[in-house]
């Protein structure tokens, strides 16, 4: 009793010594495609042309190769051919009769896995999927904003990147820090700088109120420090935005 394993290495060497010899297929593999399956269990009538047959038995999981136009000889599991022994093989009475004396010989070859593609020609009608495009401009690039990035179209690609440092971002509820994007995709909360203090003003003709350089904030203004400094020579007052001054005396005198 053969199982369908020995059953199939039995075709390989049938079907190939039919095809080598140039004789018939012996005719236990011969089958009807229009008649009732006589290939047995696993196994169905594919139909041939050009043959004194009507069809061949084939492995019913394997038919999809002889609709891809494959010999019959692709269709079965060349690599399970080494394996086959003597007594697996049951040569029917048709095959002495074309070979009497025909010797079969089982050949492994050790081949790089690269061997005799050379020149190989993709085909035509080969259903490759297309790269998708999804921009051209970008205007094209929609989505869900995030902060301090915005949609870039690179490469037919949307990407984000990140927005040009000092673009404002999401207000942290504290009125003295900035809330700008620091050019890396992140906003910063940076706190507000006071350096440009009020013009140094006469207070009366020999009293001159001079600001601090610096400063601080408070509820998102900035208040400088400032100290009265006695003009010997009088107070001068100055057009905005020029300082006031007292005249011929050292402005930064008192001053800290």
């Amino acid at each position: 009793m053969f199982d369908g394993g020995n059953v199939k290495k039995a075709m390989f060497v049938l079907l190939s010594l039919s095809s080598c010899v140039g004789g018939g297929l012996p005719k236990r593999f011969a089958c009807d495609p229009d008649g009732p399956n006589t290939c047995g269990e696993g196994y169905e009538c594919q139909p041939v042309e050009g043959e004194d047959y009507k069809g061949i038995c084939v492995p019913k999981a394997e038919r999809d190769a002889f609709d891809g136009g494959f010999e019959v000889d692709a269709v079965l599991d060349i690599a399970d051919a080494k394996d086959i022994l003597p007594e697996d093989v049951f040569v029917s009475e048709d095959v002495h009769d074309i070979m009497p004396d025909a010797d079969v010989e089982i050949q492994e070859l050790d081949l790089p896995l690269d061997e005799g593609l050379e020149g190989l020609e993709v085909p035509q009608d080969l259903d490759v999927t297309p790269e998708v495009i999804e921009c051209t401009k970008d205007e094209d690039c929609r989505g869900i904003p995030i902060e301090c990035k915005e949609m870039k179209c690179v490469d037919y690609h949307c990407v984000d990147v990140p927005t040009e440092s000092g673009t404002p971002c999401k207000d942290d509820g504290n009125p003295c820090t900035t809330d700008a994007c620091d050019g890396n995709g992140r906003c910063e909360h940076k706190p507000v700088v006071c350096d440009s203090p009020p013009k140094n003003k006469c207070k009366s003709n020999d009293i001159l109120v001079v600001f601090n350089a610096t400063g601080y904030c408070v509820n998102g203004e900035c208040q400088y420090d400032s100290q009265d400094v006695h003009c010997d020579s009088g107070c001068k007052p100055m057009p905005d935005p020029l300082n006031d001054y007292c005249m011929s005396q050292d402005l930064c005198q008192g001053v800290t």
